[in-house]
């Protein structure tokens, strides 16, 4: 059960966040980045301890797609949050904040299809920073549709 409460708590607070992003949009008013930035730091911290739940297994490293895809979604939403401190970037999380729900319920919903891996812990570093990568990719094309998007409507 307590593997299971994280991962609800993020599930919710993404889906309360998208909401509300939502309806700011949709009733004009200004949007308020701080609580945007309030609701999402909650749901980091809630995705962290789920996907360290899903990852971190007593044997070795638990890394079926599904359990990666909720890693992806964490980094993501962890590089464009920090990156919003600075620049105003939360039409992302009108994509970030769904996916991110999503794969959470996918990894509780699906069972690893993969046996759990015996790595070093070097080779533990090597494989997160990958997916870090991996995550900024992401990110850039992310910003890339965002920005044709926005040309295309000027």
């Amino acid at each position: 059960m307590t593997n299971l409460f994280p991962g609800l708590a993020a599930i919710a607070l993404y889906s309360g966040g998208f909401v509300y992003h939502l309806l700011q949009l949709r009733s004009n008013i200004q949007l308020n980045p701080s609580r945007l930035q309030q609701i999402a730091a909650l749901a980091l911290g809630a995705h962290l301890i789920a996907v360290i739940n899903f990852l971190l297994q007593p044997q070795g490293l638990d890394l079926s797609l599904v359990k990666i895809f909720a890693l992806l979604a964490f980094a993501i939403n962890l590089i464009v949050f920090f990156s919003g401190l600075t620049k105003t970037q939360h039409s992302l999380y009108l994509l970030l904040f769904p996916i991110s729900s999503i794969t959470i319920l996918m990894a509780f919903t699906f069972p690893s299809s993969k046996p759990v891996m015996v790595l070093t812990h070097t080779m533990q570093v090597h494989v997160l920073l990958s997916i870090m990568a991996y995550s900024l990719l992401s990110i850039a094309a992310l910003q890339a549709l965002f920005t044709g998007l926005l040309d295309r409507q000027l």
